[in-house]
Formats: structure tokens, C-alpha cells, sequence
């Protein structure tokens, strides 16, 4: 048969340890590789040809025509297997012991691989130059892999990248060139970065180390673009990130930020990205999909009461499980905490994409700032009465106060030694035997603010004419 020919019924065979077969009609519709075992489940090693005709993988001369293969009970896929089958979407495996050189080197079609093996080496370039251009591929993820070899994912394009548990050596330019890697989190088991592994991943900002002895090659992680490094103080990982000028955060257990509510609503900060609290990327979707810690909840609204009085401060909108905002209720009372708890599945979510994240997220709401205003008077004062005795002023005879929240507190700075201002009253005492004249006396106003409000404090002159 051609390679756009209508497919032999026959179109089938022995590899290795394997049976292949070659299912659909052909002549532009989609076929299916099918690659079975009973035995050891080892396929042949195949060699490259750049004639169709001439490749020792029997089945590539429909190599124009496959759109989907499935493995059953297959343990090892041979080098050079699906070369260039370029209309390949997906790659699901499982059960797989090696994934040999070159083996799906520029199946350009894909849009997924799942490989779920079984302490797996994938050799080589084995899905090297897998980009389209302009289109990205949804996901890469490996679990039961032991090693990755040299370039085994150059050049994929990959939104999410999962590296699971077992995984001990990542080769050199594993990953090079994945320009659409956001994020990556590379597993405790991993003993070994090589150099150049992730080098030209344009787009990944974070990356979470979590084996304190990982060792790090030259290059591993492209510093031009990270944002933040991840890992165990004293670990290698700070050490790569101090070497190479990257920001380095500690990660652990609990992390903590603010919410600005200044306004009445806002939406969450998480905080500096290299700060040690910085609760690394858990999404608000994650937070809202595990129903955190709200008093009550009602709808599509989760309600908290901050200072345990019994009535609802903050009320927390949500929208298909994505945050819309925080906003404070009549009978607010701002400042305080809002701890949330990621469960295991969230954070396995959060892993799967790549983020590094905490189990614990604490966030402290901002106060409002204390709307306060002071302004100052002129007072007047009898010298007759001066004469006999000292004269007292409420504090409203001399400055006009408005707004503030929380204890007042009056300080003089600067004025006659003859005229006080009482710290907690404000009243102002002007002192038997003081002049006529004008007198300026400098004063600070403080308002100690409250549960919801900061403090604040105004410095204005007020004066007082002695006649």
C-alpha cells in the first residue's frame, strides 16, 4: 500500500516480543496502531530512514495516516517506534518499563502524553520537537518514571508539566526550549538536574525543588526568566538561586498574605513572590473548591465572623468556584485572620500543574485607614481673668475633630511653657499670669484606631489670644 493508499488487511506482523496490527480503511481516514503483547512484551529497536519505504518499522509506511496507537501489556516501545507519525494526538501508557531513542520524535500532533510506567527510563529524544506551531500541547505528565534522558522532551510545548514521585535523574536539555512552561515542581526522589535541563523555557517563573541535596547542573534552570526559586533553606536549590542571582523562597507547611480592603472589597494578595510567607501560587479556584474554613455559607457566598462576636464581618463571592471579591458587611469589624486549608486533592491539583504551594494559607485582612480629620481655632482669653486663676478650654474651643476611631491621645510639641493640653481630654489649660498676646501652640493628634481601623495621627497649630 502507498502511504495515502488504502490499508492492507494484512497489515500486520511480530516485533519482538509484540503483535502489531494496522486497523481502518485508509485513503485519508483515520487509522489505528494497535501493539500487543502476551509475552515479555518487549518491542524491536527500529533504525531511522528518511525513506518511508525503507524504515524497519513495518507500520510506518502508514506513518501519514495513524491518528491514535494503543499498547497493551507492552513493556518496552523500541526506538525510532512512531517517528514522525505526525498525526498522533494522544500518548496514554501504562505499564511501561522504556521508551526507547527517537521513539515519537516529531509527532507534532499531539496533544497530550500520559505515561504511567513502571520505574520507566525514557531514552533520548524519545518525544523530541513535538511543537506546533502556534498551538500548545495541554499536558505532559509522568508518573512511575525513573529517568529522563538527553532532550527526551525538547522543544514539546506544554502548558503543565507533571513530574511524579520516583523520578530520580532529569538529562541534559530535558526540557530545553518548552516555551510555554509556566511552572514546575520537581519531586523529593529527584537526586539529579542536568545542565541546560530547562534552558529556554521563556515562560516558566517558578520552579519548587524539593530534594535539598538535588544536584544542579550548569545552566539547569534558565535564571534570565525565573521569578522565584523554591525549596529548603540551606538547600541546593538557595544555593542556585544565590549563584545565579534568582530569588529564593523557603517553602513549608504555611504561608501567609494580606487582603487590602481599604475600599470595603478587594481580592486577595498573596504577597511578594520571594518572601519566605510568599503562599506560592494556590489558586482561588483551589481555595474555593475545597470550601476552606467559612462560618457559614450560603449559595454562592461563604460568610466569616473574624472576632467570634456571633456576627458576620466579611463576606467571601464566589462564582463557578472562582473568586469574584471580599467585601465587608454592615456590621464589619476588618482586621484580623482568614485561614484557609488546602486538602490532598487540591494539592495534588496544584502539584499536577506544576505550582509550588502550601497546605496552609493564612491571610491577614488590612485595616481601613482611620478617616480622621483635625483642623484648628483660634481661642480667646481674658487677661482679667488670667489674674486670678488658670483657664480652662475644652478641647472643641481649639481644634475640630471628625471621623476618628478609636481613643484619642493629644501631644503639645512646640508653645508657651505657660499653656497645656491634657493627653487624653485634650482640654487646654492656659496658666495664671500669662501675657497679652498671641500664642501659637503646636499639637499632635493621635487616634488609636480599632478592630477595623489603623491608626492615625495630625499635627496642626492652633492659637490663642490672650486680651
Amino acid at each position: 500500500a502507498s502511504a495515502m493508499g488504502l490499508i492492507d488487511p494484512n497489515a500486520q506482523g511480530t516485533t519482538g516480543t509484540c503483535k502489531w496490527s494496522v486497523e481502518g480503511t485508509g485513503a485519508g481516514n483515520p487509522v489505528t496502531l494497535f501493539i500487543t503483547s502476551n509475552g515479555t512484551g518487549k518491542m524491536a529497536n527500529y533504525e531511522y530512514s528518511y525513506s518511508i519505504e525503507d524504515s524497519t518499522a513495518p507500520w510506518l509506511k502508514y506513518r501519514d495516516q495513524i491518528e491514535a496507537v494503543e499498547f497493551t501489556n507492552v513493556a518496552e516501545i523500541g526506538n525510532y517506534a512512531l517517528y514522525k507519525c505526525q498525526k498522533i494526538q494522544k500518548v496514554d501508557i501504562k505499564g511501561v518499563k522504556r521508551i526507547g531513542d527517537h521513539a515519537f520524535y516529531a509527532c507534532t500532533g499531539l496533544t497530550s502524553i500520559r505515561i504511567d510506567g513502571d520505574e520507566c527510563v525514557i531514552e533520548n529524544q524519545a518525544f523530541d520537537e513535538c511543537e506546533r506551531k502556534g498551538i500548545v500541547m495541554d499536558e505532559v505528565a509522568l508518573e512511575g518514571v525513573k529517568t529522563l534522558g538527553d532532550h527526551a522532551f525538547g522543544e514539546v510545548d506544554c502548558w503543565d508539566l507533571y513530574l511524579g514521585e520516583g523520578l530520580e535523574s532529569i538529562g541534559p536539555s530535558c526540557f530545553y526550549c518548552n516555551e510555554r512552561l509556566l511552572a514546575v515542581t520537581i519531586p523529593q526522589s529527584c537526586k539529579s538536574i542536568d545542565k541546560n535541563a530547562f534552558v529556554g523555557c521563556t515562560h516558566m517563573s517558578t520552579v519548587y525543588i524539593k530534594n535539598p541535596a538535588c544536584t544542579i547542573g550548569e545552566y539547569a534552570l534558565d535564571k534570565d526568566y525565573l521569578n522565584a526559586i523554591f525549596g529548603s533553606a540551606g538547600s541546593t536549590a538557595e544555593a542556585y538561586a544565590r549563584d545565579n542571582n534568582v530569588p529564593f523562597a523557603v517553602a513549608g507547611n504555611r504561608g501567609t498574605g494580606t487582603i487590602d480592603l481599604s475600599s470595603g472589597y478587594g481580592s486577595m494578595q498573596s504577597g511578594d513572590p520571594t518572601s519566605p510567607d510568599y503562599p506560592a501560587l494556590a489558586s482561588f479556584e483551589a481555595i474555593c473548591a475545597d470550601n476552606m474554613i467559612s462560618q457559614e455559607s450560603e449559595g454562592s457566598n461563604l460568610y466569616f465572623d473574624l472576632d467570634n462576636d456571633g456576627t458576620r464581618d466579611l463576606r467571601y463571592e464566589t462564582d463557578d468556584k472562582n473568586v469574584v471579591m471580599f467585601s465587608v458587611l454592615s456590621e464589619r469589624s476588618i482586621g484580623g485572620k482568614i485561614k484557609f486549608t488546602l486538602s490532598d486533592n487540591i494539592r495534588t491539583k496544584l502539584e499536577y500543574r506544576g505550582f509550588p504551594h502550601y497546605g496552609i494559607l493564612v491571610f491577614d485582612l488590612e485595616k481601613f485607614a482611620n478617616p480622621m480629620t483635625v483642623s484648628a481655632k483660634t481661642a480667646a482669653v481674658k487677661y482679667s481673668n488670667l489674674k486670678k486663676r488658670n483657664q480652662t478650654l475644652l478641647a472643641s474651643k481649639v481644634l475640630t475633630i471628625k471621623n476618628a476611631k478609636g481613643s484619642k491621645i493629644f501631644r503639645k510639641l512646640k508653645g508657651s511653657s505657660k499653656i497645656s493640653i491634657n493627653r487624653t481630654t485634650g482640654k487646654v489649660t492656659v496658666k495664671k499670669g500669662l501675657k497679652k498676646g498671641t500664642y501659637k501652640i503646636k499639637v499632635k493628634v493621635t487616634a488609636d484606631g480599632n478592630g477595623s481601623y489603623e491608626a492615625c495621627s495630625k499635627t496642626v497649630t492652633f492659637t490663642i489670644k490672650v486680651k
